[in-house]
């Protein structure tokens, strides 16, 4: 398992602990990025997962899993969030119930017993109110 990690500014915070996601992504290959990539989600214009979240995130994303089945390396992105944003309580919900529900959908894609397809798969989670929402979309 790979991890990469971009250091935090003073009142930044990421959406969970790197030993929680660690421990439960201990199993597999999925490489964890802590915004090393870039601090905030976006997609690449004239793309379909860039109309989708367009259209359906009004949002902040905190984190997303882009996959294609039989994939067993995908990379799991972690955003940069204002520690005023982002309460104990949203973190162990995040920790309890959507870091699961990632790897449940990591599992299913990355062990399915069907054909490999050339449809992507997004995962992600958006903070809009004070709550968590989770999407996930299908598309070519």
């Amino acid at each position: 398992m790979k991890i990469k990690v971009r250091p935090l500014n003073d009142g930044e915070v990421f959406p969970c602990s790197f030993f929680v996601a660690k421990d439960i992504f201990r199993t597999t290959s999925v490489q964890l990025n802590f915004a090393y990539g870039s601090r905030d989600f976006g997609t690449f214009s004239n793309t379909p997962d860039y109309y989708l979240v367009k259209k359906n995130i009004k949002g902040r994303v905190v984190s997303s899993l882009y996959m294609r089945k039989k994939q067993k390396d995908p990379i799991l992105s972690f955003y940069v969030l204002k520690k005023t944003s982002w309460t104990e309580e949203i973190k162990n919900e995040f920790e309890q119930k959507v870091l699961p529900a990632y790897y449940q959908f990591y599992y299913s894609l990355a062990f399915s017993e069907e054909s490999e397809d050339p449809m992507a798969h997004l995962m992600l989670t958006e903070l809009i109110d004070g709550e968590l929402k989770l999407h996930q979309w299908t598309y070519s």
